[in-house]
């Protein structure tokens, strides 16, 4: 069990600095994505729009939350692109906050 050990122990001393970081990073937020919330009446309620406008050079996987609908709605937004996400259709409420966070599609594996 020492040898065992003492072997664990002068590996990991064999392993320079940083390596295996990248396995365990987590991806880097993209913050090239600017976003906005729009509501539309639509006759029957309102209807809630999240724009996504990328001035990414990579593909941006973006995952949209609101405060009235929970459920991550995602999008691939291209670079250089814009597009809108229907995050709820004849909602009551006129008003709604958004929260984005965009991940390189490449990381996501899509």
């Amino acid at each position: 069990m020492i040898r065992v050990a003492a072997l664990l122990v002068a590996f990991a001393a064999s392993v320079p600095p940083g390596a295996g970081a990248l396995a365990d990073d987590p991806p880097e937020r993209l913050e090239c994505v600017r976003y906005w919330p729009e509501v539309r009446y639509n006759g029957g309620g309102y209807d809630h729009w999240v724009h996504l406008e990328s001035a990414c050079t990579v593909q941006a996987l973006c995952s949209v939350v609101t405060n009235v609908n929970p459920n991550a709605t995602t999008a691939l937004v291209q670079p250089g692109e814009h597009a809108a996400v229907l995050t709820w259709r004849a909602s009551p409420a006129r008003e709604f906050s958004t929260w984005v966070e965009c991940l390189p599609a490449a990381v996501t594996g899509r």
